[in-house]
């Protein structure tokens, strides 16, 4: 396998302009986008269940949407992983068809939809190969 570096990216979509006012505390809700086989790292292990430290990746993110005391987290991924992120004590949406980050997000609209305040949609990208 390579030396990579990951980069974890974060989005928000809020609904902070559907009503809500300033003095009133937003819900926040994290969704972990850990679909991804991660071809381009030449590896059999999924990108998610890589360490970094000797903690997968999938646990560093985990842990930084708890940290942040949202009130809810979920995790798209794919029917591969459902086994490997079953025993986090995260909900799990499986994204049958894995068709991108976007049909991620798609996938998971039952989830949030009801949903008021802000959602943080977690993505770890592989973003460079130090070492060819």
């Amino acid at each position: 396998m390579k030396n990579l570096v990951f980069l974890l990216l974060s989005f928000v979509l809020s609904t902070s302009a559907m009503g809500f006012s300033a003095n009133e505390k937003k819900e926040t809700h994290v969704l972990i986008l850990a679909g991804g086989k991660g071809k381009r790292m030449e590896s059999s292990i999924p990108k998610v269940l890589h360490e970094l430290n000797g903690i997968p990746l999938i646990d560093h993110v985990i842990n930084l949407a708890r940290k942040i005391e949202s009130n809810s987290v979920s995790i798209v991924t794919s029917p591969d992983l459902k086994n490997d992120l079953s025993g986090k004590g995260i909900n799990l949406i499986i994204q049958d068809k894995p068709l991108g980050t976007g049909h991620a997000v798609l996938s998971a609209r039952s989830w949030f939809e009801d949903k008021k305040g802000d959602l943080f949609c977690l993505v770890i990208l592989h973003i460079l190969s130090l070492i060819h």
